[in-house]
This record gives C-alpha cells, structure tokens and sequence, in this order.
C-alpha cells in the first residue's frame, strides 16, 4: 500500500515501544489493518481467520494473514481498541477502516486542518494529523 494524498485519508503519529507508527484513518477502507512488522511491536496473539484479498491503491491485491482482537491502540491520549486484520500494507503501519469508525457515536475530520473529532460514549476527542513527509517508517 503506498502512502496517499487522497482527501479520504488522514494520517496520526503514535509511539509505541518509543518508535513512531503511522496510522492512518481511511473511510475508503473497509477494515481495519496493520503491518505484521508493527504487529511485531504490539505483541498481540495472531488467531487465523478465513483468507480474503483486499484491492489496495493501484489495483494491486493483498492477502490477510490472521487477525489480533481487542488490540488497545493509545493515540495522542486517546485509548482506541479495535481488531486488527494482518495484512502486509507496508507504507503505513495500521489503517483504522470504516469498521473502526463504525464503532464511534460521531466522527468529524478537517483535512484543511488536518484534524479530526471523535465522539464515543459521551466522551470526546480531537486528534491531529501529520504530514507525511515529516513520518519515518521504523522497521
């Protein structure tokens, strides 16, 4: 998956283990993904899951590898869980799809700004976004 400009993609800084990741909230993706190498990091059990192929930017076609559940992702204070899909996306490390924002009562993104509202269980939070060019992946 090679990085994107697209106006339905918003990119978020994390740390984890004192390394940035990359994660991207994409509403053009139908769930939610990470890079088995971040997985790595996270250190999460991997259950198999039934195979499916997943249509990436250019055509190409990715395979899932298993899947991590209830995985909790700290973002900028914010605590998210979700679970995550193995899928080998390489040029981000964990893609928040539409099954996450799902999970949300209300979300509202400003890519002028590059920020994005969240609302879930009476509580709310606003996360910022990051230029790309200012990201380094860690391997």
């Amino acid at each position: 998956m090679e990085r994107s400009t697209s106006p339905t993609t918003l990119m978020l800084l994390r740390v984890m283990n004192k390394k940035p990741v990359s994660v991207l909230i994409d509403i053009g993706s139908m769930h939610t993904f990470v890079d088995p190498r971040a997985m790595q990091r996270i250190g999460s059990s991997i259950i198999p899951e039934p195979i499916f192929k997943v249509t990436v930017a250019g055509g190409g076609k990715l395979c899932s590898q298993g899947v991590c559940k209830g995985v909790k992702i700290k973002c900028q204070g914010v605590e998210l869980t979700t679970d995550l899909h193995l899928l080998p996306i390489g040029g981000y490390q964990i893609v928040l799809g539409v099954d996450w924002l799902l999970t949300l009562d209300e979300m509202f993104l400003n890519y002028k700004d590059q920020i994005v509202r969240i609302s879930k269980g009476g509580r709310a939070w606003t996360l910022k976004g990051v230029q790309s060019k200012s990201m380094q992946i860690v391997e």
